[in-house]
């Protein structure tokens, strides 16, 4: 059997198996490529290089571990979310973050070989965590390829991992590689809900990243600023092409500034709609060029309530007591912000400002909720 062969039996052998036909999916999308410029697999988001003699070596659970790494890499836009990060060092904390999950699925038909980045402290995290926490030490970093059954250390090397093949892209061959990949994600996830049913969390939020229920764009328009003077009125809006008047769209961008962002995560809040709030956050940030957004997540009280600027930053969601959105207007005041608006995810049983702030204020409400009081705009969430 070629490997040409064996490549073709995993892809198939993962479309036919329950917990990974999303990514089959995805796998044929991608143009194989045997050349000996990669030292194991590597992909530009259009073709899955591997180095055939290394391949020989391998077992069939071992090559399915590999083409599912490759795809992890598309599948959570690490070509296009590295941004002005190291490349090399954020490949890196990628391959930490897939490893993980493809050793959880080691008993499923899937292995990795030996020497690559695993551990198990990063299980869980984002890829952007890992690369804050490995950039410091790098290239000096040393990284667990072996851990005993207690999760202990029992061999350690030097990572080595390369990011050329999908570097070489340019900012305009990126975007267009992330919005044509966001459209085979959803239909992925299409065609495993039709095999299988609901998608595993992981997937979902994959998904959920890619297709924001809230069309942030046309909601926020009248906040946005532009990030310098430059206007043109060479195309015109594509959000206006339904109005009678021609509007400039922004040479370098479109700007958001302090906006302020309140999750409620209060006990009648559950997990589902708290994950859902959260993806919507993230939309937000995404939809726009530059973001400068106060975030925070709040019951009675006020937590995490950061400064946060890139949709790849962790929001951590605290909570689970009684609901006082006063909390978070009350934050505002004590720091002084002087936000452009302030949104609030939440199913409104709570306690409000009696009084109508000088900001506006959106209320962004679950399809079982309480009323919000009337100076602010409404805004239904259907789940």
């Amino acid at each position: 059997m070629t490997i040409e062969d064996k490549i073709l039996k995993c892809k198939l052998w993962l479309a036919k198996k329950q917990n990974f036909p999303f990514y089959a999916f995805l796998l044929f999308q991608l143009k194989m490529v045997a050349t000996e410029e990669v030292p194991i697999t590597a992909t530009d988001g259009e073709h899955l290089f591997y180095n055939e003699k290394f391949l020989a070596k391998c077992s069939m659970e071992t090559i399915r571990g590999l083409l599912i790494h490759e795809i992890g890499h598309i599948a959570n836009g690490h070509l296009w979310r590295v941004n002005t990060k190291d490349k090399l060092i954020f490949n890196i904390a990628g391959d930490f973050v897939i490893n993980n999950n493809i050793i959880k699925n080691s008993a499923k038909g899937l292995a990795l070989p030996k020497g690559v980045c695993l551990d198990k402290k990063y299980d869980g995290w984002a890829t952007e965590q890992v690369y804050h926490d490995i950039k410091d030490k790098f290239p000096k970093v040393e990284v667990c390829i072996e851990q005993d059954a207690d999760g202990k250390c029992k061999a350690k090397f030097h990572p080595c991992g390369s990011s050329k093949k999908w570097t070489k892209k340019n900012k305009g061959e990126l975007k267009k590689l992330e919005k044509k990949w966001n459209k085979e994600i959803k239909k992925a996830a299409e065609i495993y809900q039709k095999q299988i049913g609901d998608l595993p969390g992981e997937l979902q939020r994959l998904v959920e990243e890619v297709e924001p229920k809230v069309p942030w764009q046309r909601v926020l328009i009248s906040y946005i600023v532009p990030s310098n003077d430059d206007y043109s009125y060479a195309k015109p809006d594509r959000r206006m092409y339904s109005s009678d008047f021609i509007f400039p769209s922004l040479e370098q961008g479109e700007k958001l500034e302090n906006i302020v962002i309140g999750i409620d995560t209060s006990g009648s809040i559950d997990v589902k709609e708290l994950s859902h709030f959260v993806s919507e956050v993230k939309s937000i940030l995404k939809s726009f060029s530059n973001v400068k957004a106060w975030v925070g997540s709040m019951d009675a009280k006020l937590y995490d309530f950061k400064e946060i600027n890139d949709y790849k930053m962790p929001i951590n969601a605290f909570g689970g007591g009684g609901t006082n959105y006063n909390c978070l207007f009350d934050e505002i005041k004590k720091r002084k912000i002087d936000p452009s608006v302030v949104l609030v995810l939440g199913d409104m049983f709570a306690t409000f400002p009696k009084q109508k702030p000088s900001f506006d204020v959106l209320w962004l409400v679950t399809p079982d909720h309480g009323e919000p009081p009337k100076w602010g705009r409404k805004l239904k969430y259907d789940f």
